[in-house]
């Protein structure tokens, strides 16, 4: 009986693994077919997916849109780097290494003219081209700095490479070091706690941020080099949770790292945690903010893509398609879609807002709307923006309705102004019944309190101001707050003449408060898109 089952055991194990090698899937992995998850073979795409761009056998390397998002850079693993049509998929024009080596890393300037390349087989080197004109610019070896990351700065003059225990900052143009930022820490062997995995500047240029294979992030000064703060465990602790992903948010307001299976956010004003965010089965390899700030996108080791509401720091939304991990995520210009790319070789194209890929109606019946202004306003994110997405796809409905129900915010400049003052008066009650009157307002006086606290009249002012926005960030975003930020979203997502008039008016209202500080971010962002 025991040798029947022993080998009626062996056989059923045999046939198992038998079919997994069958069918080329690990039996490890975590990325498991599932009914969420179609196969892109015979030109089904994955549930979300608009298209399939690139079917490599190497891993991406680099993925980056165009300032204008017409076309997309990809780098996978061989010796050319290449850009695709966004609309279909077409080979626009590529770049070569030449015969040794494959290129391990690549990346181009904000304005979409120049391209980087890092080739980390055979001769290590970097090579730098003229994307317009596909002339090369210059190139230089790299074989004793073991580079792992590199990166332009905002206006495209300096490109940062990241190796050892150092950041080098040379000249775009010439290929000349111009700095060297390296860790206050003592050297250690390569593969040690301070070798540097990770960089990325701020929006404006003026801030560098590095992260190593202890799990610090260190920010530096760009102009001067100097170290300002470090972040994360301290040395020799032993808590090795290694920087995969450094990411600023388009304000510069937020830092966001990846950490093994989590994401660290700080705020770059105090540099205190904001939150950590979870709910992924492994490495987080990438991070990207979409350009109005409001999503943040990880891509991971499990081979999904998630996105999370910043407002919340909830997830919304979540994509699977790729049969590895994915290594890189980067929104279009117009936060439309996003492009990720990794293990696999695929680069799929996601529609953010399902209005590609889902079946949204044009019309909705009164109790509906009224069913999404709730959602709207309330804590669950992906209702929430369940909501965003059904009244963006039904614009004839949508704006008239959000001028209906939207009005100008009316706290007054001036009363906060007043209640700023009484913050440094000499009696204690009036400075007390001020700090509640400010709390009262709560993000209404956000945009004053961080204005005073840069440059505070009296230690007191500083220190109640400090505790107040630490407040506001620990608290739940109040209902009035996720409406600003979603009713706005809507707005822009549409960006047509009647939405852009009713952003007009919101705008208008009293300044500081959240409707009216959206509105006009949501404004400047239309302003500086290309017509559509």
């Amino acid at each position: 009986m025991f040798g029947f089952r022993g080998c009626f055991f062996c056989f059923t194990w045999l046939a198992l693994v038998l079919t997994v090698v069958a069918r080329g899937e690990p039996a490890t992995e975590p990325w498991k077919k599932d009914e969420d998850q179609a196969k892109s073979d015979g030109g089904k795409l994955p549930k979300g997916a608009v298209a399939q761009l690139r079917n490599s056998k190497g891993a991406t390397r680099g993925l980056a849109f165009a300032p204008d998002g017409r076309w997309l850079m990809v780098a996978d693993g061989s010796r050319e780097v290449c850009l695709l049509d966004r609309s279909t998929g077409k080979l626009l024009k590529s770049f070569s290494v030449g015969e040794r080596g494959s290129v391990g890393r690549a990346v181009i300037s904000q304005d979409g003219r120049l391209l980087a390349a890092h080739v980390q087989a055979g001769r290590a080197r970097l090579h730098v081209w003229e994307i317009e004109s596909g002339r090369e610019r210059w190139r230089r070896s790299t074989e004793e700095l073991n580079v792992s990351d590199l990166c332009f700065s905002p206006d495209g003059r300096t490109l940062a490479l990241a190796g050892n225990q150092m950041v080098r900052l040379w000249d775009a143009a010439t290929g000349k070091e111009s700095r060297l930022l390296a860790s206050q820490a003592k050297a250690t062997r390569l593969g040690g706690e301070e070798d540097v995995l990770e960089i990325a500047f701020s929006p404006d240029g003026k801030l560098l941020a590095s992260g190593s294979r202890g799990g610090r992030v260190q920010v530096w000064d760009v102009a001067s080099g100097k170290s300002l703060r470090v972040l994360g465990p301290a040395p020799g602790t032993g808590t090795f949770f290694a920087v995969s992903s450094l990411r600023f948010s388009p304000d510069g307001a937020l830092l966001a790292c990846g950490q093994n299976s989590r994401v660290v956010v700080w705020n770059t004003l105090f540099w205190n945690e904001v939150c950590q965010l979870g709910d992924h089965s492994g490495v987080v390899f990438s991070l990207d903010f979409s350009p109005d700030g409001r999503t943040l996108a990880t891509g991971c080791w499990d081979a999904q893509v998630r996105l999370w509401e910043v407002a919340t720091w909830k997830k919304w939304k979540h994509f699977k398609g790729h049969s590895g991990r994915v290594y890189h995520t980067n929104f279009s210009p117009d936060g439309r879609n996003l492009a990720s790319g990794g293990q696999d070789g695929k680069v799929y194209l996601w529609d953010i807002f399902g209005f590609a890929t889902e079946d949204m109606p044009r019309y909705l019946p009164e109790e509906k709307l009224e069913e999404l202004w709730r959602a709207l306003q309330g804590s669950d994110a992906a209702r929430g923006y369940r909501a965003v997405c059904m009244l963006a796809a039904a614009p004839k409905q949508a704006v008239p309705f959000m001028k209906e129900r939207l009005k100008a915010a009316a706290v007054g400049a001036a009363q906060i102004e007043r209640l700023l003052a009484d913050l440094n008066a000499d009696n204690f009650a009036v400075r007390a019944k001020a700090a509640g009157a400010l709390a009262k307002l709560g993000r209404s006086a956000q945009p004053a309190l961080l204005r005073v606290l840069r440059n505070p009249p009296s230690e007191e002012v500083r220190r109640r101001a400090a505790e107040l926005l630490a407040r506001l960030e620990r608290e739940p975003p109040p209902p009035e707050f996720l409406l600003a930020v979603r009713a706005t979203a809507i707005l822009e997502i549409l960006g047509s003449p009647a939405a852009r008039e009713a952003l007009q008016v919101l705008a208008e209202g009293a300044p500081g408060a959240p409707l009216t500080e959206q509105a006009r971010a949501s404004l400047g962002r239309l302003t500086k898109q290309r017509p559509r």
